[in-house]
């Protein structure tokens, strides 16, 4: 799933208006611990195509779900 990732890494970086590296490090935290609960949500071990497409959606709405948290 390599590819996939940087894929996904990139998705999420347009999603949120990143252009630099600076913050590749979380993100891929970020996009990980989404597709592991996706994963045990779902109670499967490899993660389909179909989602994959989703998992930058998903990582985004947890970024700002947890920055809302914090206030």
């Amino acid at each position: 799933m390599g590819d996939t990732k940087n894929e996904i890494l990139d998705a999420v970086k347009l999603l949120l208006g990143i252009k630099d590296n600076d913050k590749d490090d979380v993100l891929m935290l970020l996009i990980e611990d989404t597709v592991n609960s996706v994963l045990a949500y779902c109670r499967i071990d490899v993660l389909p195509r179909q989602i994959v497409s989703f998992i930058p959606t998903l990582t985004v709405k947890e970024i700002y779900g947890k920055s809302k948290r914090r206030c």
